[in-house]
């Protein structure tokens, strides 16, 4: 996964975009987003948490050369935690679902919702800036 998100200048407006590849089945697919909806983290943020959610395009690239599109108009929220410089501790949680809210995909379902899980590798960094 690979993400962005950030406000303008002015605070006012949400800028970014997430790619996220996932690897299922002897598949290829291609969660990308393309229109930010909210970014979220607490004031103070002590822990370095954060939620941001987009509208989405997910796509099966598993031929590169013939991708073949699964829906678009999807909502893509990813929840993390960073806990700290070099990424050891630091968690993710990311959730696709379909207009109509059904779970398209989950990178750790317990039944009722996303858990955020430790990063296998890699870094997340949330800055809060006031």
């Amino acid at each position: 996964f690979g993400f962005t998100m950030k406000y303008n200048n002015s605070g006012r407006n949400l800028k970014g975009q997430a790619n996220i590849i996932i690897r299922k089945n002897g598949r290829i697919y291609q969660i990308k987003s393309n229109a930010v909806d909210s970014l979220a983290t607490p004031v103070n943020n002590v822990a370095g948490t954060a939620t941001f959610t987009t509208k989405a395009n997910l796509t099966d690239i598993t031929d590169s050369l013939n991708p073949i599109s699964l829906g678009g108009n999807l909502s893509l929220q990813i929840e993390m935690t960073d806990a700290g410089t070099g990424g050891q501790n630091d968690k993710i949680g990311i959730t696709l679902l379909n207009p109509s809210g059904g779970l398209l995909f989950s990178s750790r379902w317990n039944g009722t919702r996303t858990e955020q899980q430790l990063l296998a590798g890699g870094n997340v960094a949330v800055r809060s800036q006031f």
